[in-house]
C-alpha cells in the first residue's frame, strides 16, 4: 500500500511525464506553429494536356466555404500534438465531441467564380478561404483519376477524403493531382484551401495595377485516364508551303512499344505509332489540301488521339508564325496586328472572366472594332478564352505576370515565373491563335533582372521553339526623348518665361545645359525636327518580338511638368503637337509592337475643351498616335490600353475612377466611347487596304493596268 507522499511523488511524475512528451521535440517557440511548411508540400502532377476533351466529370457548381482569416485551419502543431485541421472535414459524432468548424452547414460559394464580387463583405479579402464539396465515383481498379484545376489564385492546397494531395502557386495556370489511390468507390470529399495573399516574392507581387481577385477562379474537373494514357501531344504544321505537319505525343509514363494513333479524317490523316523508351513518339504527314488557319479564315481540324482504347478529342488550326527581319510573317506573308489589350473581365458581369460566354464578350468587342488580333494580360487568360480566339479568328499576345518589380535575386522566383511559363505553353501550344508568348510586362532595367529574364526567354524556347518570344518594354527612352524636345523648344522660344528656362537648365545641369547650347549654336539639334526614339532596353537582344508601352498625351505631361515649371495643360497642348512628328524603332532591327497606349477617360463625360477624363480628350490622344504609325518603319502591330475599363485597387479617385482603371475604350458596364469609334475606323480602313492587296487580278489586264 503507497503512503500519501508515494502517491504525490508518482502523480507528479506522471504529469512531468506527460509534459515532456507534449513538448519535447517542440522545434517552434510558438505555442501553435504550422505543421504544413513549403519542405511538405507535394508538387502537382505533371499537366494533363486538354482535359476537356477526355473522359471528365464537372465539378463546378456551389462549394461549401469557410472563411479563414488567420490560417487556423492549417495543419497545426499545437501543445507538442499535430492537430490535422480543416483538411479531414472532421464529423461530430456525438454531443459530446469538440469539433469547431463543420463544412456540411456553412455558406456556399459558386465555383468558377471569386470570392470578391460573390460576397459583399469579401471584395477587399485576400486571406484564406476553404473550399468543400462532394462527389461520387463508381471507381474502377483500370482507371487513375486526376483533380483538374483551371486556376487557384494565388495559392491551393488540396486534400482528398482527409489525406493531403498537393500544393500549388500562381493564380493563373492550370494544374492537376494523381488522386487515384485517394479515392473510394462512392461518395468523396475534396477540400481546397486558397490565399490571394501576394508578397515581393511572389509572381505576381502585390503591387499590380488590377484586381487580384481569389478563390476557385476557373473550372475544376475530376478527369479520368487509363493507368498508361496520352499526358500531352502535339500538332504542329513545319511548312506552309509544302504542308508538313507533326504530330509528337508523349505518355504518362516512359513506356516502350506503347501503340497510338492519331487521327484527322478531313485530311485523310490516320497515323499509328508505337513508342520509345521514353514514352515518346512522333511522325510526319504531308496534307497538301490542307487548309490554313489565319484571322480571315480561322479554320479548324477535328483530331482524335488515342491509346489503349481511350480517346481524346480536339480542333487545332495549322498554321506557321515566325520573325524574320522586323516583320511578323503569318504562313509565310507579313501580317500587321490591329489588336487590344484586355484583361480578363467582362461587360456579361462583374468579376473574373468565369465561362465562355464571359470570353466571348471580350473578343467580340475585338472583332468588332475590326481588330485581328488580342494581347492577353498580364497573366494567361482562361483556357476557352484562347479556344475561342481560335475559332473567332484573333491571333493572341500571351502572358505570365511577370510584372513591374518582382525579386530578382530570388530563386524562388525565377522558379514560379518558369512553371507559370510552362504551364501556360503546355496547356495552349495547341492553340493556333497563340503567336507570341511574353515573359513580362514593364519590367525596371537592372542586370540582375536581365539575367531573370533571359532565363525566362530560353526556357520558353526550350518548351516551344515553334513561336516567338516578346515582352513588353517599358520605354524609358520615350519619356527623355520628349522631356529632351520640350526642353529645347522651350529654351528657343521667346515665349517661355525666363523662369520656366532657369527651371530647365537647372534639372539639365550645368554640362548638359552648355551641351546643348553648343548643339542649338552649331545647329546641331533643330529645335522643330522630327523626334526620333529609339529603344535600347537589354532585353530587346533576347526578345524575338519588342513591344513598348508608351503613354503619349497621357502621363509623360503630368511627369514633366513640376520639373520643368511648365503649367501641366501647356505640356499637353505640346505633346499633342509633337506626337505626330514621332518616330519609334528598337535599336535590334526586330518587329516593333505598341503594347500598350491610351488615355483615361469616364464613359459619357463630354467635354468640347477636352479636359482629361473626357471622351473627347482620350479620342484626340488615339487620332495623334494614328498620325503618328505611319512614321515607324518597324511598326508590326498595336494593342492599345486596354479594351474595357477594369477593376484596380490603385485607382481610387472618387467620382471618376472609384477603384477602375478607366482606360478602356468600352466602360464595364459595355458603353463605347468616342475613341472605341476612332479606333474602329483606323482598323477597318487598314483591314479594308490589306484585303485589296491580297485580291488576285480578276484577268491579265487588270494586272497591266
Amino acid at each position: 500500500m503507497f503512503s500519501k507522499w508515494a502517491k504525490r511523488i508518482v502523480a507528479a511524475a506522471f504529469v512531468l511525464a506527460v509534459g515532456w512528451w507534449l513538448f519535447s521535440g517542440e522545434d517552434d517557440e510558438r505555442l501553435f506553429a504550422s505543421a504544413l511548411t513549403e519542405a511538405d508540400y507535394l508538387q502537382p502532377t505533371p499537366l494533363i494536356v486538354n482535359p476537356r476533351g477526355r473522359d471528365t466529370v464537372s465539378l463546378n457548381g456551389p462549394w461549401n466555404i469557410i472563411i479563414d482569416p488567420q490560417d487556423r485551419g492549417l495543419p497545426t502543431r499545437a501543445l507538442g500534438l499535430t492537430l490535422p485541421g480543416f483538411f479531414e472535414n472532421l464529423q461530430d459524432t456525438g454531443p459530446m465531441e469538440l469539433v469547431e468548424y463543420r463544412f456540411d452547414e456553412s455558406e456556399k460559394l459558386q465555383v468558377p467564380g471569386d470570392w470578391n464580387t460573390q460576397r459583399e463583405d469579401l471584395f477587399w479579402y485576400k486571406e484564406r478561404v476553404w473550399y468543400q464539396r462532394y462527389f461520387d465515383v463508381a471507381r474502377q481498379d483500370t482507371q487513375s483519376y486526376h483533380l483538374y484545376f483551371g486556376a487557384a489564385h494565388y495559392e491551393a492546397h488540396v486534400a482528398v477524403n482527409g489525406v493531403y494531395a498537393g500544393t500549388h502557386k500562381g493564380g493563373f495556370t492550370p494544374f492537376n493531382l494523381d488522386v487515384t489511390d485517394l479515392l473510394v468507390d462512392g461518395q468523396n470529399s475534396v477540400v481546397v484551401s486558397v490565399s490571394s495573399k501576394l508578397n515581393h516574392g511572389t509572381v505576381p507581387t502585390a503591387n499590380t495595377d488590377w484586381f487580384n481577385y481569389g478563390g476557385l477562379t476557373r473550372d475544376v474537373m475530376l478527369v479520368s485516364t487509363p493507368s498508361i494514357f496520352i499526358q500531352d501531344y502535339e500538332v504542329t504544321l513545319l511548312d506552309e508551303v509544302t504542308k508538313d505537319i507533326r504530330v509528337a505525343i508523349d505518355l504518362n509514363q516512359p513506356l516502350r512499344d506503347v501503340p497510338v494513333s492519331v487521327k484527322i479524317a478531313e485530311l485523310n490523316a490516320d497515323i499509328s505509332m508505337t513508342t520509345d523508351r521514353d514514352g515518346h513518339a512522333e511522325a510526319r504527314l504531308t496534307a497538301p489540301n490542307a487548309m490554313l488557319w489565319s484571322p480571315e479564315t480561322p479554320n479548324l481540324y477535328d483530331v482524335t488521339l488515342e491509346t489503349g482504347g481511350a480517346e481524346i478529342q480536339d480542333r487545332i488550326g495549322l498554321r506557321t508564325i515566325r520573325v524574320e527581319g522586323d516583320r511578323i510573317l503569318l504562313n509565310g506573308q507579313p501580317v500587321f496586328l490591329r489588336g487590344m489589350s484586355a484583361h480578363e473581365e467582362t461587360t456579361t458581369r462583374y468579376g473574373r472572366n468565369a465561362t465562355p460566354d464571359d470570353g466571348k464578350a471580350v473578343l467580340s468587342l475585338i472583332k468588332e472594332l475590326g481588330g485581328n488580333y488580342v494581347r492577353l494580360a498580364h497573366y494567361p487568360h482562361n483556357a476557352h478564352t484562347v479556344k475561342l480566339a481560335d475559332e473567332m479568328g484573333l491571333m493572341v499576345w500571351s502572358e505570365i505576370p511577370v510584372y513591374w518589380d518582382v525579386d530578382w535575386h530570388d530563386t524562388g522566383s525565377l522558379a514560379d515565373a518558369r512553371n507559370q511559363l510552362e504551364e501556360m505553353i503546355t496547356r495552349d501550344r495547341n492553340r493556333a491563335s497563340v503567336i507570341t508568348w511574353s515573359i513580362g510586362n514593364e519590367t525596371p532595367n537592372s542586370d540582375a533582372r536581365l539575367s531573370f529574364m533571359e532565363n525566362l526567354a530560353d526556357h520558353a524556347r526550350a518548351v516551344d521553339s515553334t513561336r516567338p518570344v516578346s515582352a513588353a518594354l517599358v520605354g524609358d527612352e520615350v519619356g527623355q526623348q520628349l522631356g529632351q524636345a520640350i526642353a529645347v523648344r522651350a529654351l528657343t522660344s521667346d515665349d517661355t518665361p525666363e523662369a520656366t528656362k532657369q527651371a530647365i537648365r537647372e534639372f539639365l545641369g550645368p554640362l548638359n545645359s552648355w551641351l546643348l547650347d553648343q548643339a542649338l549654336a552649331w545647329e546641331i539639334i533643330d529645335p522643330q525636327a522630327p523626334i526620333i526614339i529609339e529603344l535600347e532596353d537589354p532585353l530587346g537582344d533576347s526578345v524575338d518580338i519588342v513591344g513598348i508601352n508608351e503613354y503619349i498625351g497621357w502621363y509623360y505631361a503630368a511627369f514633366l511638368s513640376p520639373v520643368f515649371d511648365i503649367p501641366e495643360a501647356e505640356l499637353r497642348e505640346q505633346m499633342f503637337e509633337l506626337t505626330p512628328n514621332i518616330t519609334l524603332r528598337n535599336a535590334y532591327g526586330k518587329p516593333l509592337v505598341i503594347s500598350e497606349t491610351g488615355a483615361g477617360a469616364v464613359a459619357g463625360r463630354r467635354d468640347a475643351d477636352m479636359s482629361i477624363w473626357s471622351e473627347d480628350y482620350q479620342a484626340k490622344v488615339y487620332e495623334r498616335q494614328i498620325e503618328m504609325l505611319q512614321n515607324s518603319d518597324q511598326l508590326a502591330g498595336l494593342s492599345p490600353w486596354i479594351i474595357k475599363d477594369f477593376r484596380s485597387a490603385m485607382r481610387p479617385l472618387n467620382g471618376v475612377q472609384d477603384f477602375w482603371n478607366r482606360k478602356g475604350l468600352v466602360s464595364e458596364t459595355g458603353e463605347r466611347k468616342a475613341a472605341f469609334h476612332v479606333l474602329k475606323a483606323y482598323y477597318q480602313g487598314l483591314a479594308a487596304s490589306e484585303a485589296a492587296q491580297s485580291e488576285p487580278p480578276q484577268n491579265a489586264n487588270d494586272e497591266l493596268e
